[in-house]
């Protein structure tokens, strides 16, 4: 897969999962994370070909949805989320089509965390 494919692949995940990634990047990383995230999408956006930097961004924000990614300051944030809220799963779902996405680009991520099994729950 060369550049341009890789940015239409990222764009398109961006793009599809819009308004779930603004929620679970608010909900877990606050303003902060969602100001991150916001900028990911523009950068993808203006650019015309894939960028490490882009590879970097997808990775963070898998991180913050695997809560790898975590911030002391925004514990207050992931704290409110109640275990049988509807956006778990949906965080879960995201989570894996992250993995998805960062293998089809060759960017497997490369995190310690070990894949959620929410069928189980």
């Amino acid at each position: 897969m060369n550049g341009k494919q890789k940015l239409a692949r990222a764009k398109s995940f961006v793009a599809q999962n819009d308004l779930e990634l603004q929620h679970a990047t608010m909900l877990l990383g606050g303003a902060p994370a969602l100001l991150r995230l916001q900028r990911l999408r523009s950068k993808l956006q203006k650019d015309t070909t894939f960028f490490v930097s882009h590879r970097h961004a997808l990775q963070w924000l898998r991180g913050l949805l695997s809560l790898e990614n975590s911030y002391e300051d925004n514990d207050d944030f992931f704290m409110a989320i109640s275990p049988n809220d509807p956006i778990i799963w949906s965080i879960c779902e995201l989570t894996e089509a992250m993995d998805k996405l960062l293998y089809d680009i060759g960017s497997q991520y490369c995190g310690s965390a070990p894949v959620l099994n929410v069928a189980a729950a």
